[in-house]
């Protein structure tokens, strides 16, 4: 194998990146930290002004976090996989 090969490879994204992502985009975007200047934990724990595809994804990323650790989704897979709907 070339060394090119090797160091060109794409590097390994860590688990429930993809919903992080998201969740961030879419509290960057929300009323409760545009409007009120609330940092991104606040609106989650306060919930006035974030939509509820917010809350949706921070639900889906608890889920994915906890497969993680989950020794039974070794076999089932993470739940990141399915949340690209």
């Amino acid at each position: 194998m070339p060394l090119s090969d090797y160091f060109s490879a794409e590097r390994k994204r860590p688990p429930c990146e993809n919903i992080r992502n998201k969740l961030k985009d879419c509290l960057y975007f929300s009323d409760c930290y545009t409007r009120d200047k609330k940092s991104m934990r606040e609106c989650l724990e306060g919930g006035e002004g974030v939509p509820d595809e917010c809350r949706h994804l921070a639900q889906q990323l608890y889920l994915c976090k906890r497969s993680v650790f989950d020794p039974r989704f070794r076999i089932q897979g993470r739940k990141d996989e399915f949340t690209d709907k």
